[in-house]
């Protein structure tokens, strides 16, 4: 069992007892609705929508949280005025005690709605929130992995983690607007009403101050969107290019650039942080502009509070429940203007990049919708190459290209060529051009095995199955002996669990040779009609890299396999043992 099915296992509560705001055991079903011409404005209303009752229970509890917290002060006035003023003009103290104890008992009440409804508020709020950032980034995902790719060719991993991650996070906070806002409105309409009870001219003060307020930070706050599009731009570069100059790092210190390398990407991180810096001295200012004017505000209330009662047109009680009402609107005043200004901007410029990324048009080159048949012919073609490469069904093929004509074939077939025609090589299946093709159909029945393969974190196995499989099941079965061919059986008794034992991310804990060999494992296991993998072992010994190439000609009998190296080993098990250059192309049976 692995690690995390053990602590899965871990936690087994009664199925009679409810759980709530656990994790689903399946995804949940997808409720936002994304239109190709939306705007980042309508994106977040749709994530708002999407968010149900969660968002219509959530405001409601909050709704409720702001309503009693706002009668606080009202309840703590009328206590000193009927409880503990009359005493002071001599009422008898038992005469008053009741009323007294009475409104002791309301705001002990008022502390109880308060404490759950907050509580359960801001969970359910949070709950919502997730589930809108998990249905959102993966949609992001998918596109990103969509077989059709992007017009304009990859793009760096770092900017695209960055969407995937950063922007779908604070684009899904949207849904905070449907749960906060209109607790903190019903907050300010209860405290404006309050003290009109009181007296009408504090009422008015906060029904004529509280819009003022409003429209003033919406002013100030307007360049903080654009600054916000900014960092997160610059937070991207540098993700990207921190990737970039980490996957590539050997091939940078193998010609000795490093200094250029890290020259590079302290641009791009130094300007990163000039933008962050930027987006934050703005916010900073925004946060500080907004806390001084309504400290502005609530003193203008409590000194209007005072005057009154020194001009005997509103008691001690309520002078107490003016300046307490006061400082209770400060926090749903700075809230609102916060997340009506700081946070919208950063919704709506997250938004803008989220929608950029799934709205980005496909490759030109992967739109084709011509059937692939489970065992097609393939001819190689294009100006480097002397005459074009005939590939038929189940035949197992060696080339010894050139560098660059093995990368422009892995283009080839991937369908992300981006060279000039003249450096292209094309690919046909069955005589019609590769990019007439489903792309789904061309993903299904070739499988190209990048150079320089990826592990995941999961165990051996699951690196191999790409999913949990059960033991002694057919799956299984087919992963152990993709990796016996692939001779990665040592592994199961070097290892501390055997082919249950976590790799670590990227398969940190293996060795080159054995992270290899795991990757061969798992193309093998997919047993692909059309396989092509591009120098499969150049980290194995020779005997190890014998034993495989023997073992893979045996597994893949009947597949059709291509294998991109100079290896001798493979050339010496090979159908058909071909070299190719730019000036000759040559051509043996192995037979």
């Amino acid at each position: 069992m692995t690690e995390a099915s053990q602590e899965r296992a871990a936690w087994n509560p009664p199925k009679h007892l409810p759980v709530f705001f656990d994790i689903p055991d399946t995804p949940p079903e997808r409720r936002i609705i994304i239109r190709e011409s939306m705007s980042p404005m309508g994106l977040a209303a749709s994530i708002v929508r999407s968010a149900g009752w969660h968002a219509a229970l959530g405001c409601l509890l909050l709704v409720l949280y702001n309503t009693a917290i706002t009668l606080v002060p009202l309840a703590l006035g009328a206590a000193i005025d009927q409880g503990i003023g009359p005493v002071t003009t001599g009422t008898p103290a038992g005469d008053a005690i009741g009323d007294f104890l009475r409104w002791i008992a309301v705001i002990a009440g008022l502390y109880v709605v308060i404490n759950l409804t907050y509580r359960f508020g801001g969970r359910i709020g949070w709950y919502a929130v997730q589930r809108a950032k998990y249905e959102l980034s993966a949609r992001v995902v998918e596109r990103i992995l969509d077989v059709r790719g992007t017009a304009g060719g990859p793009q760096l991993p770092g900017r695209l983690l960055s969407v995937a991650t950063s922007d779908s996070d604070r684009t899904s906070s949207a849904i905070y607007f449907a749960i906060y806002p209109l607790g903190n409105l019903v907050a300010i309409v209860v405290a404006a009403f309050s003290l009109f009870t009181i007296h009408p001219i504090l009422g008015l003060t906060v029904v004529i101050g509280s819009p003022l307020l409003l429209a003033v930070m919406a002013m100030i706050a307007r360049p903080l969107r654009v600054r916000a599009e900014q960092e997160q731009e610059g937070i991207a570069d540098a993700a990207g290019a921190a990737a970039d100059l980490v996957s590539g790092y050997r091939v940078i210190a193998g010609i000795h650039a490093q200094r250029a390398a890290a020259e590079h990407y302290r641009g791009v991180s130094r300007a990163a942080l000039r933008g962050t810096l930027a987006a934050n001295k703005a916010e900073g200012a925004l946060i500080g502009v907004n806390t001084a004017l309504t400290g502005l505000f609530a003193g203008v209330v409590t000194v209007v509070a005072a005057v009154l009662t020194f001009d005997g047109s509103i008691s001690i009680g309520g002078l107490i429940a003016a300046a307490a009402m006061a400082q209770v609107l400060l926090d749903p005043l700075r809230i609102l203007i916060e997340e009506a200004v700081t946070l919208g901007a950063e919704v709506l410029a997250s938004g803008r990049r989220v929608l950029d990324r799934l709205h980005i048009d496909p490759d030109p080159e992967a739109l084709g919708t011509a059937d692939v048949a489970s065992a097609p012919t393939l001819r190689i073609h294009g100006p480097s190459l002397v005459e074009a490469l005939i590939i038929g069904p189940g035949q197992f093929v060696a080339i010894d290209p050139i560098a660059v004509d093995a990368e422009r074939l892995v283009a080839a077939l991937t369908l992300t060529s981006r060279k000039r025609e003249s450096d292209v090589l094309h690919v046909t299946l069955d005589d019609r051009p590769l990019r007439e093709h489903a792309p789904t159909q061309v993903r299904r029945t070739i499988l190209v095995a990048p150079h320089q393969s990826d592990l995941l974190e999961p165990t051996v196995l699951e690196n191999v199955t790409t999913e949990r499989v059960e033991a002694g099941s057919k799956e299984h079965s087919r992963a152990l002996a993709a990796l016996t061919d692939a001779r990665c059986d040592s592994l199961d008794s070097e290892l501390p669990h055997g082919y249950n034992t976590r790799v670590g991310d990227g398969g940190r804990t293996l060795s080159g040779g054995q992270r290899q060999r795991v990757a061969l494992a798992r193309a093998l296991y997919r047993q692909a009609p059309v396989l092509v993998m591009h120098d499969p072992t150049n980290s194995v010994d020779s005997a190890t890299e014998h034993d495989i190439a023997q073992n893979m000609r045996s597994a893949r009998e009947g597949f059709t396999t291509i294998v991109l190296t100079s290896s001798p080993a493979f050339h010496s098990v090979a159908d058909r043992s071909i070299v190719l250059g730019h000036a000759a192309m040559a051509q043996k049976s192995a037979s």
